[in-house]
């Protein structure tokens, strides 16, 4: 019983270290994604235009562009899902920076 108690708990343990790091990656994401990426608008065309092309070698007829989530919205996405006039407004970091790119060309 022992031996089986010693076991269950290392399991725990290894489990929380994996979540632990997982939470330390995932809040380094949502740093990384709060700040401008620093890519010019050449550079972010030309990656989409690789991107759309590959897709279309494919026979792909959608891509998606991105997907964030909502702690980089100052009301945590409410105004998209509700789908409210003004949402753009709401965006910050990354997805702010690539609605401005999308609506820029």
């Amino acid at each position: 019983m022992e031996q089986i108690a010693l076991k269950e708990a290392d399991k725990a343990s290894a489990s929380a270290r994996e979540a632990t790091a997982a939470e330390t990656e995932k809040q380094a994401l949502l740093e990384k994604f709060s700040k401008p990426s620093g890519v010019s608008d050449e550079d972010r065309l030309a990656r989409a235009a690789a991107i759309i092309k590959r897709a279309a070698n494919n026979g792909m007829t959608e891509v998606l562009v991105i997907r964030f989530p909502n702690q980089l919205c100052t009301d945590r996405g409410r105004a998209i899902n509700q789908r409210e006039a003004g949402w753009e407004n709401t965006l910050t970091g990354l997805p702010k920076e690539l609605f401005e790119f999308g609506k820029s060309t």
